[in-house]
C-alpha cells in the first residue's frame, strides 16, 4: 500500500474553490484495520476501527468504524 501525508503534486485552487483541510497531514489508522495491496491512503485521512480497506482502493475521505472500501472512497458497511 502507499501512505502519502501530503499531495505528491502542486494544486492551485481555482476562483471559489476550497481545499479539503484533509490533504495535508498523515492518516490517522484505528484499530484492527485491514489495508489491502497496493491500496492508496491520501492526505490526512482518518481511518475508524474495524476497517477493511480492498485491495487497489483509493482513500482520501474520512472512513467510519466497520466499514469496507473499495474503488475510490466507496464505503459499505461492515456486517
Amino acid at each position: 500500500c502507499s501512505v502519502y501525508g501530503k499531495l505528491v503534486h502542486k494544486y492551485k485552487k481555482h476562483e471559489g474553490e476550497e481545499i479539503d483541510s484533509q490533504v495535508n497531514g498523515s492518516p490517522k489508522i484505528g484499530n484492527n484495520v485491514i489495508v489491502g495491496f497496493n491500496s492508496t491512503l491520501i492526505g490526512g485521512v482518518k481511518i475508524a476501527d474495524n476497517v477493511y480497506i480492498a485491495a487497489g482502493a483509493i482513500v482520501t475521505i474520512n472512513i467510519p468504524a466497520n466499514s469496507i472500501v473499495k474503488n475510490i472512497n466507496e464505503i459499505s458497511e461492515w456486517k
